[in-house]
């Protein structure tokens, strides 16, 4: 029998209908899915099946944040930008956006900044949990902490200023939001 200081191990290539039958309760059953490129798949005694190696490579999928406030959404006018961008492996889930103000017609809108979520998060530590990543802006200057507030949306905390991103806050800077402000940051969490 192969030890694993061999970087040997014995497998069961079988075909994608003839996948092992769930494992006894507290077992585990590791087999190649020649259906599915030769990955080496995991089921355990539930039945679930995860993919453990041989996934292909984790692409990076285009999302359009969502920028809102707790009273009045805010515009972003003519000649804004929204754009985004995430990649999700297994429950790990780690997204980048970039929200610009527009030159003319821009409104801050009233109340605490949410954004959207490109993947549901995980909410279990909702009201504990460590910040989910960072984000920064300019024109008002600042960088601040993501928070979950529910599964699909975030808010941004200042430090500086203790309180949360919103159309009033400048973040520590005399700017406010409007015309070429800027709100960029990346996120990483775990998915629902």
């Amino acid at each position: 029998m192969a030890k694993a200081s061999d970087n040997v191990f014995p497998y069961v290539h079988v075909a994608p209908a003839a996948a092992p039958a769930s494992p006894s309760v507290g077992s585990q059953r590791l087999y190649l899915d020649s259906g599915d490129g030769n990955k080496l798949k995991r089921k355990d005694s539930d039945g679930v099946v995860t993919t453990i190696e041989g996934a292909s490579a984790a692409t990076w999928t285009s999302w359009t944040p969502a920028l809102t406030a707790a009273t009045t959404n805010p515009t972003l006018g003519t000649g804004s930008s929204i754009a985004g961008r995430y990649c999700q492996i297994g429950k790990l889930v780690i997204a980048s956006f970039t929200i610009q103000f527009g030159t003319s017609g821009t409104n801050a809108g009233s109340g605490e900044y949410r954004l959207s979520l490109p993947v549901a998060a995980d909410t279990t530590n909702l009201t504990a949990g460590p910040p989910m990543g960072h984000a920064g802006g300019y024109n008002p200057k600042g960088i601040y902490s993501a928070m979950r507030v529910s599964s699909t949306t975030v808010r941004f905390w200042i430090g500086s200023t203790g309180a949360y991103l919103s159309s009033t806050t400048s973040g520590g800077g005399a700017d406010t939001w409007g015309n070429g402000s800027q709100l960029w940051g990346v996120l990483t969490y775990e998915a629902a």
